[in-house]
Order: C-alpha cells, then structure tokens, then sequence
C-alpha cells in the first residue's frame, strides 16, 4: 500500500468509526429516553387522574355547576381529546414493528423526540385548563343568594359540605373562596330553626 492509499484508508476507517461514534450515542440517547419515559408517563398519568377526580366532582355537585365551570369543562373536553389523540398516536405507530427491544430503541430513535414534544405540548394544554377549571370551581359562589332588602343569605351547611369535597379533591390549601371567607363569621338564623345562614349586608 502506497501512502496514499494508507491515508486514504485511515480517513475511510476514521469516517466510518465516527460514524459509529454517532450512532452509538443516538441509541444510547434513544435507550435512556426510552427508559426515562415511564416516569414521564406516570406523571402524566397522575395529572390525567387528578383531572378525572375534578370533573367527577363537577358531575356529583350540582352547586359546582355553574355557567363559567361550563364553559371551562367545553375547553376541557377539547383538550381531553387531543391528548387522547397523541397517547393514541404514540401507541399505533409502528406497533407490531416494535416488538422487540432493538425495534422499540430504533423507533424511539426516530420518532420519540416528537412523540415526547406532542405530548409535552397537550399535556401542558391539560395542565392549563385543569387550572382554570380549578379556578372557576373555587369562586363558584356555593350556597349564596339573594334575600330579601339587598342581604346576601349564605347556606353554610352546603357551603361546608361543598367546601370539604373540593379540598379533598384539590388539596386542603385550596378550597372555595366564599368559604375562607364565611369561616369565623356570625352565624344568624341558627335560633328560628333555619339552616346555619350568614347574613351581610
């Protein structure tokens, strides 16, 4: 072999070990991502639960059913659906063809940064619209209404009750707004027989 033809091999060789190089860290890239997105999952899983538990409680509270919780569960319908529409994407693609655990890493390789990129996207839709959904269930104003000679009459055993199952839902720092603010206040009615009632004017 000639000097060139040794410098010529060497670049070849150089080429293809660089090459290999590459690959080598993209499928260990591809196998860590692979491996790292069941906790990925599992946190998404958790927000979906969490979700499922609020909407549940929307459903079996009918003072929770307000106009602006309404309009918050249609935007959450929309959302719920394109996640549905990317977990269901995720798993058709290429199954079948990834049955074995060098298919799985080569369609991670290929695919999983876009997989994980669309599902980063509407799951952060998710978590949006779960928080305004949580936002319009803790003004909802639960038990109140209009009395007579412009007093406010505030039904506090359903207020409580309400109250309770929204921080069972949601934790016991949040809760309805309206009940943070009615606790500790005089209750009024109580005597005449009447529902615990907190009058303001």
């Amino acid at each position: 072999m000639s000097g060139l033809e040794i410098l010529g091999a060497a670049s070849a060789i150089l080429a293809m070990v660089e090459s290999a190089i590459s690959l080598a860290a993209r499928l260990r890239e591809a196998q860590q991502r692979q491996q790292g997105l069941a906790g990925v999952l599992d946190h998404h899983g958790q927000v979906l639960v969490e979700t499922q538990r609020i909407v549940t409680l929307v459903k079996e509270e009918e003072a929770l059913q307000t106009a602006a919780v309404a309009a918050e569960l249609v935007t959450l319908d929309m959302v719920v659906k394109g996640v549905v529409d990317v977990l269901t994407r995720i798993q058709t693609n290429g199954q079948g063809k990834r049955s074995g655990r060098v298919p799985q890493i080569f369609y991670q390789l290929t695919h999983g940064s876009r997989d994980e990129a669309d599902l980063r996207g509407v799951m952060e839709n998710l978590g949006r619209a779960k928080g305004d959904l949580g936002l319009c269930i803790s003004v909802a104003h639960v038990g109140l209404s209009r009395g007579m000679q412009d007093t406010l009459v505030l039904n506090t055993r359903l207020l409580e009750r309400v109250d309770s199952a929204v921080r069972a839902v949601v934790g016991n720092d949040q809760g309805l707004v309206i009940g943070k603010l009615a606790r500790g206040r005089p209750v009024q009615g109580a005597c005449l027989g009447l529902p615990h009632l907190i009058v303001a004017r």
